[in-house]
């Protein structure tokens, strides 16, 4: 769609001129918001981003989980456009989890909307991987407040998420079709 291919420019764009401070401070509050929800209290198996650059901070979701003994699972990305959760663990050699095994989906984004539609990096990813998942799988995606949409495009690929993490607090996200 070249409509997301545009939005996806603007709000790259929009990113690009958040101050270092506001981008710190919404981590910290955002990383709160989450591990203070239910949801993540609720769920023992999580599967998270590794954030690169200005996503929004997953290290302290990382640590924090471990610590409150969940089962943590990072995406492992390959070529031909599969991903899979893998359980972090002490040795060397990480485990494959199941889709269906998973409590919790936290996922990046680079907007994402009140009806769940997220604004990802247009590579399917996490939408080929949302259609594999139980139906009581959680999903939320986090996202800064000044980064939200009033609406976003949904193509026929698009698997949107129940929640959404700001800031500001939970946002249950609710169906547009």
């Amino acid at each position: 769609m070249e409509i997301k291919k545009e939005l996806r420019q603007e709000y790259k764009e929009r990113n690009g001129r958040l101050s270092r401070e506001y981008i710190k401070e919404t981590n910290k509050a955002i990383t709160e918001v989450l591990l203070s929800s239910e949801q993540y209290r609720k769920a023992k198996t999580i599967f998270c981003y590794a954030s690169v650059g200005s996503e929004v901070a997953t290290d302290k979701i990382f640590e924090h989980a471990l610590e409150d003994g969940k089962v943590i699972c990072s995406p492992r990305i390959f070529p031909d456009g599969i991903m899979e959760a893998r359980k972090l663990q002490q040795s060397e050699e990480d485990s494959l989890v199941a889709p269906k095994e998973l409590d919790l989906i936290i996922t990046p984004c680079i907007s994402c909307d009140p009806y769940g539609n997220r604004l990802g990096r247009g590579m399917g990813y996490y939408d080929r991987y949302l259609k594999k998942i139980a139906r009581s799988t959680v999903t939320i995606a986090v996202c800064r407040d000044r980064m939200l949409a009033m609406s976003l495009p949904r193509g026929k690929n698009d698997v949107p998420v129940r929640y959404c993490a700001t800031e500001s607090g939970m946002i249950e996200c609710t169906d547009k079709k």
